[in-house]
């Protein structure tokens, strides 16, 4: 019993002396420059810049290492440009319209036109990239999924698959990591998943009840989160057949979009409530952080690669920046994105002591508090025992201690039968 409280106590109280509140975000900038609604925003795979594609008809790249500074203004569109998107080596840019048209950008090039394609009969509403950037898909008000080969150059050889199978239109479309799955949400109030390679619908998921306008896998495809004109989010379970995992109420108004965190540990929800809404980070999916700053619907929301930023655009016309920040208990260097981050992710290591750190640090200080309470609560707790014993029962109580430690030793060196030893032992304390 007294072993037992030794350890309770002193866990708890090493927990204790290391507890954080949750990593939180901070607005950090804000972007300006489009004359219309922010629809699309992304990053690229290092974080240095952001893409928007705005009702304006235009395009606009940002230099996140330079502030925030305009760097290109891409124009060629008709119409409203719905979704952005970078290939994984933020090489290339694909923009999706309601011109029905996607175009193909080139980075390395001031973003040069490298290509449009024409295939859909209405609207294009989203556009993803496979991880190796070789295959596009595209999601349409035709009800249509299609997907692009990147490197061809003219229409006909570009588009292998067309998928069928919505009754409304396609509003959202999302690769997972591996690429052999794609996930649809549409105005039919479906998910559905299909194989990459036949084209074929291999599941529906059923639980909306209303426009789903957002879906998106995790990094290693065990999930889909999906956003909905319900104000609901759902998240499904892609290793149990697309099991209903969560149903998550937070918003008041249409959920737009969402993504998940790069580790996989959280995820970031935009909404017509005006708010981004981050879910998870080590915490009960239930609970949530709000950020508050646009004045009108949020449209696009999306993490950078390492977790540490997340980049909103809005019909407010602006973008906006979000940092993570750590409290100073949690990192050592809180101002070190990639430690606090860790932090969050429990895998950041000091020379120090520092062995842990996801909502917690635990620590050479930590121990040591946590040990000295402890000797001292189980010491108070052995000397209240003792009180309650009379005199024969403390010389009994040693006596027996003393047979069954010592004894034993010493008759185990000496030959002498050890069975013996216990058996005076309990006649003692009986």
């Amino acid at each position: 019993m007294i072993y037992s409280a030794f350890v309770t106590i002193t866990l708890s109280l090493i927990y204790r002396t290391g507890s954080a509140d949750p990593v939180s975000f901070v607005l950090k900038q804000t972007l300006k420059g489009h004359r219309d609604d922010v629809n699309s925003v992304a990053y690229n795979h290092d974080g240095s810049r952001v893409v928007s594609g705005s009702g304006d008809r235009k395009i606009k790249v940002w230099d996140m290492e330079n502030e925030g500074a305009l760097l290109y203004t891409l124009k060629g569109h008709k119409s409203d440009i719905y979704s952005v998107a970078y290939n994984h080596d933020g090489s290339r840019v694909a923009s999706g319209c309601g011109d029905k048209t996607i175009k193909i950008w080139d980075m390395e090039n001031d973003g040069a036109l490298l290509n449009t394609f024409n295939g859909h009969h209405g609207a294009v509403t989203s556009v993803a990239y496979n991880h190796d950037g070789s295959k596009l898909v595209s999601g349409s008000e035709d009800k249509t999924i299609k997907i692009w080969n990147i490197e061809d150059h003219s229409t006909s050889t570009a588009l292998p698959l067309t998928f069928n199978g919505h009754e409304d239109y396609v509003y959202s479309v999302s690769y997972n990591h591996d690429g052999s799955r794609i996930a649809s949400g549409s105005a039919d109030e479906t998910i559905k998943i299909w194989n990459t390679e036949l084209g074929t619908n291999i599941n529906t998921l059923m639980g909306h009840t209303d426009w789903i306008n957002t879906v998106a896998f995790n990094h290693d495809g065990s999930r889909l989160v999906s956003g909905c004109h319900d104000h609901i989010i759902k998240v499904w379970d892609m290793n149990n057949g697309g099991a209903l995992l969560e149903t998550l109420i937070g918003h008041t108004n249409i959920v737009s979009s969402v993504a998940y965190s790069p580790d996989d540990l959280s995820f970031v929800s935009g909404s017509y409530d005006h708010t981004v809404k981050t879910w998870g980070a080590g915490i009960d999916l239930q609970g949530h952080q709000a950020l508050n700053g646009h004045t009108s619907w949020v449209t696009s929301v999306a993490y950078n690669h390492d977790g540490s930023r997340v980049v909103s655009g809005s019909s407010d016309k602006t973008i906006k920046i979000w940092n993570y920040v750590c409290p100073p208990e949690m990192a050592p260097d809180v101002n070190n994105k990639l430690q606090c981050i860790s932090c969050l992710h429990g895998t950041y290591q000091t020379n120090e002591g520092q062995t842990q750190c996801r909502g917690l640090i635990i620590n050479e200080s930590n121990i040591a508090v946590g040990l000295s309470v402890s000797f001292g609560v189980v010491f108070i707790l052995l000397l209240a025992c003792l009180c309650t014993m009379n005199r024969r029962e403390l010389r009994t109580y040693f006596r027996y201690k003393w047979l069954t430690y010592f004894g034993t030793k010493h008759v185990q060196s000496s030959g002498f039968d050890n069975e013996m030893v216990h058996m005076e032992a309990d006649n003692m304390i009986t």
